[in-house]
């Protein structure tokens, strides 16, 4: 077998292995098993929804699917249409669970090949590149995505590509590799708007860093129109999408909640420069590591693996006048993305360990922000204002931060023995500190089917809607009601028995949307009865509205109140089946 071959092989191997160790236990859960939260139900419909919707032409940014009869629009949610179109041939085969499960251990390995893909553009090879590359795509950062948020674990691995094709232009200066560049934005544009920001500012620092180097500007206005008119042809759809919500009253931030996330989902310097998952064997958990308040958001942790190897090279540089393996733009174009991406995590307060300081106090929405804060005057934008997370800046940081932990990594080999062996030690370190925190210890799992539950259902032909109790239609910003064990496993079990479902989650919900569902009688005193505040119901109205409604299921799950249950035989529904605690009544 040739050398090449052999080499190819043995990267292979390395890569599965890797990403088999970061995201354990998900393996021994690959066919069997579903994970019990949020954003994997909604990761998993989504997956469902976009192929469904173009097979049968409509619009994959509009559903009635959820939120029936109503609907609601999906261009400003978790949809990720590319992931859904890209793996829409295994989500036919195999299903939308195993298909989501199937990404957790892709997933890491496409943004290891990425950024080493970056890496060797900027110079590096060989064993470095490929540090460059594993730090990225297996740190816990990225690893946390591609187990829980589709949305950011699918676009993390093409972030890299827009920063490869901003070095190629520069090189080539052609439109083709300008055109590209902007079609990276655009491709992150179709998983995720964040995502996209992220992939601008990666391009824009470069192209600072470039103009601080050799001040071509024409070189980077002619990129600039070239790589917006290749985000425009590429990510139309979505922005298209977005703009049509928008003035249908299908976009409507509340701002007091979301400025209460700005607050309470930044970091401080001690969490962003903590070690990675370790693997449950580091003392103390990452999530105590001082958020601002008591809940965040992943586990924004660069590693400390990471942070030496960076840390390292970046001395050698400075102290010992080194050689970089990497043009001088490179480096410099990691700090200034690496400095100005963590500066933004830290939101608009200055927390260096737990205590946040607030230096020239100004008010917003009712929180105190730091004027001394970029990410305060962020709030003022359109569109940054609802990048509502501070702590996903660390997202954006990570991936200069792996480059410059493979510069260090070149430089260090190339040091001396004792130089050599503090290399090794740091990798093996950020392999240990890779993928998942705890080793996956707290994650919770439900059956990948419920057969037996939903055998009638799926039996029945017609779109008679299926309502479930608890019933609660819930958004990032605005919601109202419960869902099933405070997570959205109906919408995953919509992708199985094929109905319209009353319930759902929305990562941008509109006030109006709720209170258009709430008009339903059926689902206002549903909800009246497992609030159990003593709202009257009208059982007459309700029984009408169902029959209008044409909902023909009501699963009752474990913690529905129990209280819905005559109320259910009053208005036309009698119980055909219970399953693992679940019970399933079809309208007479």
């Amino acid at each position: 077998m040739p050398a090449k071959a052999v080499r190819a092989s043995a990267a292979a191997v390395a890569l599965v292995a890797l990403a088999i160790f970061s995201t354990w236990p998900a393996l021994t859960h690959l066919t069997g098993d579903f994970l019990f939260v949020n954003d994997a139900f909604v990761s998993a419909w989504g997956l469902w929804w976009v192929p469904h919707a173009l097979a049968h032409a409509d619009n994959p940014y509009f559903t009635r699917e959820l939120l029936a009869p109503d609907g609601t629009y999906l261009a400003f949610h978790a949809l990720v249409p590319l992931a859904g179109v890209v793996t829409a041939p295994l989500t036919w085969l195999f299903g939308p669970g195993l298909t989501l499960n199937l990404l957790k251990l892709a997933l890491p390995i496409g943004a290891t090949l990425s950024a080493r893909w970056l890496a060797r553009t900027a110079g590096l090879r060989g064993a470095s590149a490929w540090v460059a590359g594993g730090l990225y795509g297996f740190s816990t950062i990225v690893g946390w995505r591609t187990i829980l948020h589709l949305n950011f674990g699918f676009t993390l691995a093409l972030l890299p590509l827009a920063a490869v094709f901003a070095l190629r232009y520069e090189r080539s200066r052609s439109a083709r590799d300008g055109l590209l560049m902007g079609a990276m934005v655009g491709l992150c544009l179709l998983g995720d708007p964040t995502a996209a920001l992220f992939a601008v500012l990666t391009v824009v620092a470069y192209a600072v860093v470039a103009l601080a180097s050799a001040r071509d500007w024409r070189l980077w206005l002619r990129g600039a129109a070239l790589a917006a008119a290749g985000t425009v042809a590429v990510g139309l759809p979505q922005l298209a999408m977005m703009l049509r919500a928008a003035t249908n009253e299908g976009y409507a931030p509340n701002y007091e909640t979301l400025a209460s996330t700005w607050v309470g989902a930044n970091l401080s310097l001690l969490t962003m420069t903590s070690p990675g998952s370790v693997r449950g064997w580091f003392p103390g958990r990452l999530e105590d590591l001082a958020f601002r308040y008591s809940w965040g958001e992943a586990t924004p942790v660069y590693g400390w693996g990471a942070l030496g190897l960076a840390l390292a090279g970046l001395v050698l540089l400075a102290v010992r006048r080194s050689r970089p393996p990497v043009p001088w733009r490179f480096v410099a174009w990691g700090a200034l993305l690496l400095a100005g991406a963590s500066v933004l995590a830290l939101g608009p307060e200055l927390t260096l360990r737990e205590t946040p300081h607030l230096p020239l106090a100004v008010e917003r929405h009712g929180q105190q922000l730091s004027g001394l804060m970029p990410y305060t005057w962020m709030t003022y934008l359109p569109f940054f204002a609802d990048v509502r997370v501070p702590a996903r800046f660390t997202m954006l940081g990570m991936l200069p931060l792996a480059m410059l932990g493979g510069i260090g990594f070149a430089l260090l080999r190339s040091s001396g023995r004792i130089a050599v062996g503090v290399a090794a030690v740091l990798v093996a370190f950020a392999v240990v500190e890779s993928g998942f925190p705890d080793g996956g210890n707290a994650q919770h799992w439900v059956p990948m089917e419920r057969e037996r539950l939903y055998a009638p259902v799926k039996a029945d032909r017609s779109d008679s809607i299926v309502v479930d109790v608890p019933l609660g239609f819930i958004g990032a910003t605005a919601g109202a009601g419960k869902v099933p064990g405070g997570e959205i496993e109906p919408m995953f079990r919509a992708t199985q028995h094929g109905h319209p479902i009353a319930t759902g989650y929305m990562t941008r919900l509109t006030p109006a949307s709720i209170e258009a569902l709430l008009r339903h009688r059926f689902y206002a005193d549903v909800m009246a009865l497992q609030r159990a505040d003593g709202t009257p119901v009208d059982v007459r109205a309700s029984a009408e509205t169902a029959r209008r409604l044409d909902i023909g299921w009501v699963v009752v799950w474990p913690d529905g109140d129990r209280r819905v249950l005559p109320f259910l035989e009053q208005t036309g529904f009698r119980r055909v089946r219970e399953d693992d605690g679940i019970l399933l009544y079809r309208a007479e």
